[in-house]
């Protein structure tokens, strides 16, 4: 039988995976999140498409036949590309070239300091992150829908005598999938009780 790549379900390659690399069908159900019964049906069909036991049962476990052990390394690179493409994307601050422009108001725009710690612009959060600005924001630019890229900073702070202004709270960036905390800066500054 000819293995035509336009019907190939892609999910028996990846119960092919599993079995490649737990070499027993339980613990391979259990990676891919399958009954065991799912699984061997799954090595069922795709033996028979590709005319080859691809493993053989053994007192030690499943062994591969020479054509799984042929097939398992361009399989698992082509699962990890195919991850790859539709994972989204993490935003780490440390690894970012990105450009971020400031907006703020008239008392931010004289801490653009104080800004740029809170999104991770700071040299030993993110070096080679840079920012631009800031640029006036109206208070009534508060008013608008939030949008994926925005960054969204509640600016609640408190004035130390010997620190200066201690943040208090994070600034997070909007995301498709809903937010990311950016710089942890201050978070070690943590004060509570009085001098009497």
């Amino acid at each position: 039988m000819a293995v035509s790549f336009k019907t190939l379900d892609l999910n028996l390659l990846k119960v092919f995976d599993a079995v490649m690399e737990e070499r027993s069908v339980l613990r391979a159900s259990q990676r891919v999140a399958l009954s065991q019964s799912a699984v061997s049906h799954s090595l069922a069909r795709l033996r028979e498409m590709l005319e080859d036991d691809l493993f053989v049962r053994t007192a030690t476990g499943m062994q591969p036949t020479a054509r799984a052990l042929t097939m398992a390394p361009q399989v698992r690179e082509a699962l990890r590309s195919l991850e790859a493409a539709v994972e989204q994307p993490r935003f780490v601050p440390a690894a970012s070239t990105r450009q971020f422009t400031l907006a703020a108001n008239d008392f931010q725009r004289d801490c653009t300091d104080f800004l740029a710690h809170g999104m991770g612009l700071v040299s030993h959060e993110a070096p080679r992150l840079t920012a631009k600005g800031p640029v006036p924001y109206d208070d009534t630019d508060a008013r608008l829908p939030l949008e994926t890229g925005m960054v969204v900073s509640i600016e609640t702070t408190m004035k130390h005598p010997k620190r200066g202004f201690i943040k208090l709270e994070d600034t997070v960036v909007v995301t498709p999938t809903g937010y990311e905390i950016f710089g942890e800066g201050g978070r070690g500054w943590n004060l509570g009780g009085s001098k009497s």
